[in-house]
């Protein structure tokens, strides 16, 4: 930060060029610091009732003005936004120092970079989940889900102008509510912090990482300050510059880096920490390999326990069938939120694995489904319309776990056309795996599900996937569609290899289950691009 020598402030307790009819507020409680200056609420010197945020950014180095730089043109490429950080618009005069340009920007002079901002009136995410939790209306998972789903749409906005955060954690997140009993729908969420933002229409700006390498000590506690470090998504990771070829640099620093995934990625982070309390940091331990949600599994659990158990009219058998989906659900999210770049959700996939988790909590707090019966979703699918498709299969390994997993998907679509012979029919009706990956870890097979209604129908290509672990003692199933060109996941379960559970009629229960659900997905999906 600059010395004092270098910065010049008014009796005002302001930077020396801000507009004199600005003063600091006599209800600010002092500055709030964050990792690119500190903010401060101010009023009008004619209407202190008229109120507004300055920040006063960092000013030490290059990257710290370029910081700076790049929140001014975010905001002003988001200034139609609702829901975000905005420069404060209500007369023409002066609202920030920092230059139009970059080049003006990164001149050697002493400034000091500031910018009047509205004043959102509220706490961070990070305080209201925390007081919410000691408040006898508690939190609950759906509450964890509905904040999310509020954040995941904002973010949808903000990507859709061409700007991705890239700096989503509970401090840049403003939380404004009436009450903390009140329901969380109730409740607002502002995008704030724009610092380490990539514009599209800025692809001039040099990317600036020297944050996320640095090496100091972290504190771990949900009440300490982490900075730029709350979690690392793995795009914004150290990498050694010098042994990556020209290819691995372009698709680093034009790709990678500048993916909406790591958006993405941390709104599971964000999820995840709502859950559990528990700060990621990583998406890996480095000791263990584990992913947060690895090692926060019983946090987890709990969670979904006190939430069945707040459901009435559930038998025990229907309470631990919903334990097991909701697990299964909500731990697979976070395999795919804390994976590697290269395997992480898009926003549109993550939306609806968000869709898949409501629907199971609403639909059975009541104890019956909204849809009752796969009938039900079919007929609401088919008024939507759509064209027979094909997939072409080809040769698998014989004898392996992958065949195993074959004769499982076989088995289930056989005992689904059985029954369900009102109007289902499969195009294919085996499971031959495609060859469109190079090893033995994941398999797909591609089959047409057709359903008819009077002189109507509708089809759908049906992806199913078996992914065999490292040691080979188990694979995992799914079932999953592409719609609209978004691909929409939804796992079956874990299987031993070992033993003869592929083959038995307990996967049926799943399949039919989670294709149901699937359909479901379609229909809002083909619904809200009509």
């Amino acid at each position: 930060m600059a010395s004092s020598k270098t910065v010049c402030w008014e009796p005002t307790g302001l930077p020396y060029d801000v507009p004199p009819k600005w003063k600091k507020s006599k209800k600010s409680s002092g500055p709030h610091s964050g990792g690119e200056g500190e903010v401060t609420k101010i009023c009008l010197n004619a209407n202190e009732k008229m109120t507004a945020v300055i920040k006063v950014y960092t000013y030490d180095t290059r990257t710290r003005k370029m910081r700076a730089y790049r929140e001014i043109t975010a905001l002003k490429t988001l200034k139609d936004l609702t829901n975000v950080s905005h420069l404060y618009s209500a007369d023409t005069n002066i609202v920030t120092n920092v230059p139009d340009n970059l080049s003006d920007t990164l001149k050697d002079n002493y400034a000091t970079f500031w910018a009047i901002m509205t004043n959102i009136e509220g706490v961070t995410l990070k305080e209201f989940v925390t007081k919410r939790y000691k408040h006898p209306q508690g939190f609950s998972l759906l509450d964890a889900l509905t904040l999310t789903e509020k954040l995941l749409y904002i973010v949808k906005t903000i990507h859709a102008m061409g700007v991705v955060h890239r700096d989503l954690k509970p401090d840049n997140i403003m939380i404004t509510y009436q009450n903390y009993g009140d329901p969380i729908e109730k409740a607002e969420i502002f995008v704030i912090d724009f610092g380490l933002a990539y514009i599209k229409t800025q692809e001039n700006i040099d990317i600036d990482w020297s944050e996320y390498d640095r090496t100091d000590d972290v504190v771990t506690e949900l009440g300490d300050s982490l900075g730029n470090r709350w979690y690392r998504v793995p795009q914004l990771d150290k990498h050694d510059i010098i042994k990556m070829t020209a290819k691995e640099k372009n698709d680093l620093f034009h790709v990678i880096r500048r993916s909406s995934t790591i958006d993405a990625s941390s709104i599971c982070a964000i999820f995840f920490w709502m859950l559990t309390q528990i700060v990621p940091q990583t998406n890996r331990d480095k000791d263990t390999n584990l992913a947060p949600h690895q090692r926060e599994s019983a946090n987890i659990k709990k969670k979904i326990d006190q939430t069945i158990s707040n459901i009435t009219g559930l038998s025990n058998a229907e309470s631990q069938m919903l334990a097991k989906r909701l697990q299964l659900y909500l731990m697979t999210t976070f395999d795919k939120g804390f994976e590697f770049a290269d395997r992480q959700w898009t926003i549109e996939q993550l939306n609806y694995r968000l869709q898949l988790i409501r629907n199971t909590l609403e639909s059975l707090k009541t104890a019956s489904s909204l849809l009752e019966t796969l009938e039900d979703v079919s007929d609401a699918l088919i008024k939507l319309g759509d064209t027979a498709s094909s997939a072409v299969p080809s040769p698998y390994e014989i004898r392996s776990p992958l065949d195993k997993a074959a004769s499982a998907f076989v088995f289930a679509k056989t005992r689904f056309i059985e029954n369900h012979q009102r109007g289902y029919k499969w195009t294919d009706g085996g499971c031959q795996w495609s060859d469109d990956v190079n090893h033995m870890v994941e398999r797909k097979h591609y089959d047409t599900l057709t359903y008819y209604l009077l002189n109507q129908n509708w089809s759908i290509i049906v992806c199913f996937t078996a992914n065999v672990n490292e040691t080979g003692q188990s694979v995992f199933l799914s079932i999953g569609s592409i719609v609209h060109g978004l691909y929409i996941g939804i796992p079956i379960g874990e299987y031993a290899t070992n033993s003869n559970s592929l083959d038995k009629s307990d996967i049926y229960t799943n399949f039919e289950r989670e294709l149901k659900n699937l359909i479901h997905l379609i229909c809002k999906r083909k619904a809200s691009t009509r």
